[in-house]
């Protein structure tokens, strides 16, 4: 059967398609030359300005040196205004800063993210893909982690944010997530404070438990199924009924996550955690380890370090001694439970992908010291006047 013929109409369109196609092409060429001309003059205007500080004046003397400095500034602000669609970012550090949600979209405050950002700074950062990133202030760079630890936003939504590719965004996250393992979680994070320590900031919830040095828990967060049988069975877990990654969770007695072990299949038993992560070799001779009835470890515990757990409902009915003992223990023990609840703030390991299971146990180790950088868990003013309730009237 032959064709239909082509309509003029039809030839028209197509025409225009390929007319706006060269000019989009010749746009993104023109682009290109005026963001290359851009940075060329940034990387020139420092010079002229560090003439001015250091010879203020000969500057005002010399019309010339001036002249070609207020050039600079005309070249630069053209080509900004002519390459607004490159330069153009819909988030960066200068605009984000002033927004009183800041702390809400990277989990700390302004104050904690430029100390953080001063100590990184200092730091000999080695990118992940070896190639250093200069097209992004560092600044922008951190905020770019934390959004994506706190907001989980997309490596291909946060290259919109920042005007900047996938694998630029991908190597700037990847390269902040080792060096904060690095700089804070390897040094700071990998002892438990000793228990003279422990004792300068003791809560009142624990003034019955003077010698606790540490409370300790198991946390699960969801992970993606893995396409391998084997790996689905190691990580499926009966109490969620998903597939989970298990980590062993300590807090210092003030609230302040002391300990986050490696990650485990969410069939791994508490006790098998516990064994396996050598977390008993940092404890010491008079130290006290606070933990809920689940994790049976008394039979493990080393010489000289005690275990304190809810008691168990053995008879009918517990007794008046028994249900203040359980009482007292359940008051202090429900921090480790509210720590472990700020972490998961942190939407990134809210369910893991497949791709970042390689980095399981450097993200949750990571994501202990950012919780560590929100405000105090327990906030206790002594001076501070108990408020009394209002009654309501009915």
């Amino acid at each position: 059967m032959p064709l239909p013929p082509h309509c003029a109409c039809c030839e028209e369109h197509n025409l225009k398609i390929e007319q706006l196609n060269q000019e989009i092409h010749q746009l993104k060429i023109q682009n290109s030359g005026l963001e290359t001309q851009l940075q060329k003059e940034r990387t020139n205007l420092p010079e002229y300005q560090h003439a001015v500080k250091k010879l203020p004046g000969f500057v005002r003397s010399n019309s010339s040196l001036k002249k070609q400095l207020e050039t600079a500034h005309d070249v630069i602000s053209k080509l900004e205004r002519d390459n607004g669609v490159v330069q153009k970012r819909v988030v960066n550090y200068t605009t984000l800063r002033s927004s009183p949600k800041f702390s809400r979209f990277t989990g700390m405050s302004l104050q904690t993210f430029d100390a953080l950002c001063s100590i990184l700074k200092s730091k000999r950062i080695k990118y992940e893909q070896g190639s250093q990133v200069t097209t992004i202030q560092f600044e922008d760079q951190l905020l770019i982690f934390l959004l994506k630890m706190r907001m989980n936003l997309t490596f291909q939504f946060l290259s919109f944010l920042f005007s900047r590719n996938r694998q630029t965004v991908t190597n700037v996250f990847y390269t902040f997530l080792y060096s904060f393992y690095h700089c804070f979680c390897v040094g700071i994070m990998s002892e438990i404070p000793k228990l003279s320590k422990v004792r300068t900031s003791l809560p009142k919830a624990f003034s019955k438990f003077s010698n606790c040095r540490v409370v300790v828990d198991c946390a699960e967060f969801l992970i993606e199924p893995s396409n391998q049988l084997s790996h689905r069975c190691a990580t499926y877990s009966n109490y969620k009924g998903r597939n989970t990654f298990k980590n062993l969770v300590g807090i210092t007695p003030n609230g302040v996550i002391a300990y986050v072990s490696d990650c485990y299949g969410g069939s791994t038993s508490d006790k098998a955690i516990v064994l396996h992560s050598n977390f008993l070799a940092n404890l010491d001779i008079g130290d006290m380890v606070m933990a809920d009835q689940g994790l049976l470890l008394h039979d493990v515990m080393p010489n000289g370090v005690s275990l304190i757990t809810p008691d168990y409902l053995v008879n009918q009915q517990f007794t008046r001694d028994q249900v203040s003992k359980n009482k007292l223990i359940s008051s202090a023990r429900v921090h480790v439970e509210r720590a472990i609840q700020r972490m998961r703030i942190f939407k990134i390991i809210s369910i893991l992908p497949r791709h970042m299971r390689i980095h399981s146990s450097v993200l949750l180790k990571v994501v202990g010291f950012l919780t560590n950088c929100m405000p105090p868990l327990l906030n206790e003013n002594v001076n501070k006047p108990k408020s009394k309730r209002k009654k309501v009237k009915v």
